[in-house]
């Protein structure tokens, strides 16, 4: 037995000490998570004499026992929150769970078969992956997935080396006097991240894009966002950082780390400050500077062209839910249906409709990326939602 089985086998009996829970914690993190996620398929299977539960979910159950340490005082809701998982069964991960102190979030699954008719699907739909189309200055376009490490381009004096799915910049030889941008592109089912020429580093989601030059110059470092991006800004308190996003929207920075959401089909443009500082203003408005953990919330106008209806509301971020997806981690915290559901659209490249009849649903739970589709929507079922995946990528919400 090696040593993380056996760590596991004393958390299931509770009998971990302080020092043995963080070897736990860190013997998690370090191994392979196939060694844990099978160690707790048999555990569940042993201790209730059933089938053992499928891979995705224990994967699922090994990736929130890694979330260490969440407050675990009740949270007041305005309105009906379903968790994902409610029950008393498969009782040696929830123990695990509550050894570590997660007792909010035990993974645990219902007496009833995951194997609804409403989830049996006979197709499914592979997580989403790494990968961008950088086009060039000159138009030509580069599927960045499809190429190998090394030398991707040669432009304005800058190499653009590839390696290991991130894109760097790297100065090389006399630059020209006129920048050329480029633009990185991530399609739906797709996120990328790569270093810019001053050393700030970018992670890019899903549907998102990002314009930028090759080389800065002048009296500022400036870069354009739809979609969401997650910036480690490397500092030059003489070239500040400027990102402007969706075209209307402006953030200042120094050298700073901050998210930003601006997905055309969310009801608001979100710029979420991580540490450092940041100035954020909409057309028309004055700046408003961010402290660490906090979000400047820009409410889209009512009507297209009313500018008079942007607003710029300054509120505490959950942090840990706005970075989730740079991550690898879907975190659906109060989150609602259709939100979550946005999420899924661009992780797995669907279309998500709606029958008549849904009700409004609140989830909270989180779980890994990197599980199939239909793993993640028998998961979603326990909180009594129901799907239909169709052909064409096409998923229908069910009452």
């Amino acid at each position: 037995m090696t040593p993380l089985a056996e760590l596991l086998q004393l958390a299931t009996r509770r009998d971990l000490t302080g020092q043995e829970r963080q070897a736990l914690i860190l013997a998690l993190r370090a191994s392979a998570q196939e060694e844990a996620g099978a160690w707790i398929a048999e555990s569940i299977a042993e201790t209730t004499a059933e089938t053992p539960i499928e891979p995705e979910l224990a994967a699922a159950m090994l990736a929130n026992i890694l979330e260490e340490g969440r407050a675990a005082g009740p949270a007041i809701q305005p309105h009906p929150v379903r968790r994902l998982f409610t029950g008393s069964k498969w009782w040696a991960a929830a123990a695990v769970v509550l050894t570590l102190g997660i007792g909010g979030w035990l993974w645990t699954i219902s007496n009833r078969s995951l194997s609804s008719a409403n989830t049996a699907q006979p197709m499914d739909v592979a997580p989403g992956s790494n990968g961008a189309i950088l086009t060039l200055a000159d138009g030509s376009k580069l599927v960045l997935d499809s190429l190998g490490n090394g030398l991707v381009a040669m432009q304005n004096g800058a190499r653009l080396l590839l390696k290991n799915g991130q894109l760097a910049y790297k100065p090389g030889g006399v630059a020209g006097n006129e920048a050329v941008y480029n633009m990185m592109s991530t399609p739906k089912g797709r996120q990328f991240n790569l270093v810019l020429p001053d050393g700030t580093r970018v992670w890019l989601n899903s549907a998102s894009t990002l314009r930028y030059p090759t080389t800065f110059s002048g009296s500022e470092r400036r870069v354009h966002i739809t979609g969401e991006a997650y910036f480690e800004v490397a500092k030059n308190s003489k070239l500040p950082f400027r990102v402007t996003i969706n075209d209307r929207v402006e953030a200042a920075v120094l050298g700073t780390s901050f998210n930003v959401n601006a997905y055309e089909n969310e009801a608001s443009i979100d710029a979420t400050l991580i540490e450092g500082s940041i100035a954020v203003a909409a057309t028309a408005e004055q700046p408003v500077i961010l402290k660490p953990a906090q979000q400047a919330r820009i409410i889209r106008p009512s009507t297209a062209g009313n500018q008079s209806g942007t607003k710029v509301v300054v509120q505490e971020a959950a942090i840990e839910q706005v970075v989730a997806w740079k991550n690898g981690v879907f975190d659906f915290e109060n989150m609602g249906l259709e939100e979550a559901m946005r999420q899924l659209e661009r992780w797995y490249d669907i279309e998500v409709v709606y029958e008549e009849g849904i009700p409004r649903i609140f989830f909270t739970g989180k779980m890994s990326k990197d599980i199939s589709l239909n793993g993640l929507l028998k998961l979603l079922e326990e909180a009594k939602v129901h799907f239909r995946l169709e052909e064409g990528r096409r998923l229908v919400v069910l009452p």
